[in-house]
């Protein structure tokens, strides 16, 4: 008796990673509309501001490790670990700014695609 998973398709390493493609081949039209220069200037911004919120994530533990390091010293001043403090703080806080400017930016671009993917399943049907 064969077993249901050796009958079922799966496609191999190739196949899956030509679906993947296809797939966002036909996604990236919604993502960058023709004739819709608002909205491709939206996605421009939306990946500008993703790849600071991945910098600036990078280089958090950078300056925790620099507030905890100055802090360690029997000697230290408070106004010295109060600045790398101060900076750990603000760059935190930059840290969701982009996050949530990201997210603001891009929501028209994304209910934009909805509604046009909405739609044209709709036509689809009827």
């Amino acid at each position: 008796m064969r077993s249901s998973s050796t009958s079922s398709f799966k496609p191999t390493g190739s196949e899956e990673r030509k679906n993947h493609l296809r797939t966002l081949k036909s996604l990236v039209v919604y993502l960058w509309p023709q004739g819709r220069l608002d909205l491709k200037i939206r996605v421009i911004l939306a990946l500008a501001s993703l790849a600071l919120a991945k910098v600036v994530t990078v280089y958090v533990p950078f300056l925790y490790k620099e507030a905890v390091d100055q802090l360690s010293f029997e000697e230290a001043l408070l106004v010295l670990p109060l600045r790398v403090i101060l900076a750990y703080g603000g760059a935190r806080l930059l840290q969701q700014a982009f996050v949530e400017f990201r997210d603001f930016i891009f929501v028209r671009v994304s209910q934009h695609a909805q509604r046009e993917i909405a739609l044209s399943t709709f036509r689809h049907v009827h």
